[in-house]
């Protein structure tokens, strides 16, 4: 079984199928969420609208750059 981590960007899509475990996928999405937020934070109005959680996120860095995150199991 492998646990596929699909991102994107709004403009390309992106899928990293090498985790082993459902808890290294979660493990890189997190650290990619965090990554990726600006490094002032997100305003409340973003804020409110981005979440991460087990299995997906997403992330409205700027109004502009959203970047979305889902495992899928195979």
């Amino acid at each position: 079984m492998k646990f596929v981590l699909i991102h994107t960007d709004g403009y390309s899509i992106d899928y990293d199928d090498s985790h082993k475990t459902l808890d290294a996928a979660r493990t890189e999405m997190k650290h990619q969420y965090n990554s990726n937020m600006p490094s002032d934070g997100l305003s409340p109005e973003w804020e409110n609208m981005s979440y991460c959680n087990n299995d997906d996120a997403i992330l409205y860095a700027n109004g502009e750059d959203v970047h979305v995150w889902r495992i899928i199991t195979v």
